[in-house]
């Protein structure tokens, strides 16, 4: 690659496979650009009307803070001694396959999560180091996040709510979102919507997951709490895992 070629374009590359699908005609604007990745908002194709979507990319490695996700990574299979010694000693090839790892988890994530009814946006599509989900918000601009929205003392509690909701859902699948907060939920058509999984974890297999649960927690509660009286976080997790280890989550 040419070293005059911006990081813009190698994002924008990354869209063009979906246009030759017909999936996406034009790229509307940037979302949300960040240290791990770029979402768009894009123009759906012929094949899917004119739609709005958002399409995340990731950024190629070199042009991003390898994420310290030795937290994560506990419990996450790598078959190939040579690329777990890899990923243990952070070499270039060992980031290398850790990156993929990383985003290659999230699609098959966020399908996981929406065929089990939880506030997820749905995925239409994905290649490499991208992915083309439902896009939240209208012609108007896309949802905010929690973090920026001033909520009514009902809104705050029904959004309290269904996050418990969620979280416990996702429990009972054997998953923890890992980085829950006000920064990955969006507030869209009155209701909580939650975004950005690539870090989720199985508790059956990571021992930092309920300290993980209990974190999630702990960060919506501590802004919602602005908003109306919420219980303790961490009685509600340490509630949580013991049902989860007790196998009646399912059941609820």
């Amino acid at each position: 690659m040419s070293l005059n070629v911006s990081l813009d374009e190698v994002l924008r590359e990354s869209i063009s496979v979906y246009v030759d699908k017909g999936l996406i005609s034009e790229i509307v604007s940037v979302l949300k650009s960040g240290k791990e990745a770029t979402v768009y908002c894009c123009r759906g194709g012929s094949r899917l009307g004119g739609r709005l979507l958002a399409v995340k990319v990731y950024r190629p490695l070199e042009h991003r803070q390898f994420r310290n996700d030795t937290a994560y990574r506990e419990g996450r299979v790598i078959l190939s001694g040579r690329v777990r010694r890899a990923v243990a000693n952070r070499s270039e090839f060992g980031k290398q396959a850790a990156f993929g790892m990383w985003y290659g988890m999230e699609a098959g994530y966020l399908r996981e999560l929406h065929a089990a009814g939880i506030d997820v946006p749905r995925v239409i599509d994905a290649e490499g180091n991208s992915i083309v989900m439902e896009f939240l918000g209208d012609e108007s601009g896309a949802a905010p996040q929690l973090r920026s929205v001033r909520l009514s003392e009902p809104q705050a509690r029904a959004a309290w709510d269904r996050i418990l909701w969620n979280v416990r859902r996702m429990l009972a699948l054997n998953r923890i979102h890992g980085d829950l907060s006000p920064y990955n939920l969006l507030w869209h058509d009155n209701r909580i919507w939650v975004i950005d999984v690539p870090q989720m974890v199985d508790p059956r297999e990571n021992p930092n997951a309920r300290t993980m649960l209990e974190r999630d927690l702990e960060n919506v509660q501590r802004y919602l709490s602005k908003f109306t009286e919420l219980p303790d976080p961490w009685k509600l997790a340490g509630g949580l895992w013991w049902r989860w280890k007790e196998g009646t989550l399912a059941t609820e």
